[in-house]
Order: C-alpha cells, then sequence, then structure tokens
C-alpha cells in the first residue's frame, strides 16, 4: 500500500517539518499551522455564505438551480412562486433573488417582474441583487424588468454556466 500524498517525504528542495512537506499538497490552513507557534493567530474568518433565493414556476429547472448552487455552500431557498417568495423573505434576507421573470398565473409573464416590484418596496431588501432568469429575449421586457429594479438579466436555456458566474462574481464581492 502506498503512502498518502500528505504523508510523503519531499525532495531535498522542499521545506519539510519532521520530514513532511510544509508546501502543498498540505491545505494552506495546515501549512499555516506548522509554521507558526501561536496557533491563534492563524485562525481565518470563512468566507461569507452567499445566500440566494430562486423562485422558478418550472419543477426540474428549479431543483436543478437548488442543487448546483447547493453543492458550492451557498445557503439556498427555492421556491415556485411569487408568494412563496414572498413568505420566505419574512424570515430570510438573501444577497440575491433569481426570479423567473414569466412566472405562471402573470399575465404575458409579468408576475416576476410584479414580485420584483413587491420586494423593491420593502427597505431590508433594497441591496438584494435581483436577477431576471428568463427566456423571454424581448428588449421591452428587459427595459420593464429593469424599471423595476432588476439587476441582471440571464436568458434561458443558459445551462446555469452565466447564472452562476454571476453569482460567484457576486460572492466574491461581498467577501
Amino acid at each position: 500500500m502506498g503512502v498518502h500524498p500528505w504523508h510523503r517525504r519531499d525532495s531535498a528542495n522542499s521545506p519539510t517539518v519532521d520530514g513532511v512537506s510544509a508546501t502543498r499538497p498540505y491545505p494552506a490552513a495546515i501549512a499555516k499551522v506548522i509554521e507558526v507557534s501561536d496557533p491563534s493567530s492563524v485562525i481565518e474568518e470563512s468566507p461569507r455564505t452567499l445566500k440566494v433565493l430562486f423562485v422558478e414556476d418550472d419543477r426540474a429547472t428549479l431543483y436543478g438551480l437548488k442543487r448546483l448552487a447547493e453543492t458550492r455552500g451557498w445557503d439556498v431557498r427555492a421556491v415556485r412562486s411569487g408568494s412563496e417568495a414572498l413568505s420566505v423573505l419574512n424570515g430570510f434576507l438573501p444577497d440575491a433573488a433569481v426570479i423567473d421573470i414569466g412566472l405562471s398565473g402573470g399575465v404575458s409573464g409579468g408576475s416576476g417582474i410584479d414580485l420584483a416590484r413587491q420586494i423593491r418596496q420593502v427597505e431590508a431588501h433594497a441591496e438584494m441583487e435581483l436577477i431576471a432568469h428568463t427566456g423571454l429575449t424581448g428588449e421591452g421586457t428587459w427595459m420593464a424588468a429593469r424599471e423595476e429594479g432588476f439587476n441582471a438579466r440571464v436568458i434561458k436555456p443558459d445551462m446555469q454556466g452565466e447564472l452562476i458566474s454571476y453569482l460567484e462574481a457576486l460572492a466574491n464581492r461581498l467577501s
């Protein structure tokens, strides 16, 4: 049976502590603990966890978005209607809400825009990033969404690439 890479003896060119590498492949936190005499000086604050609310009426899309966000360690809530979203927002202050503009139940897909308008009326949510996740590509719809407070638009289907990239950038900005 081989030696685990973290326990392998390194060549003469690598710094070691007790014959074990003090650089990677050790995780950075372990290497720092080895190099300092006062462990309290290496306690690092973990990056802030991004809080995201997904509002999407399509069950499969909602499930995929939720799972993808959870794999990144984000605090996620996922609902299928505007009324559920407003209920969740009573006890959850997300950094971002990803809202399907074409939520069912609205006239010509307007219920996502209506939801954004209602969210923006609550002072506690004034700084929340609102992202329109939509299959509607018309500029008129996007202009109406911007007027109601959406910060960004991601057109479906994007295979979650653009949306997740946007949320990762937001997480980095907030950390």
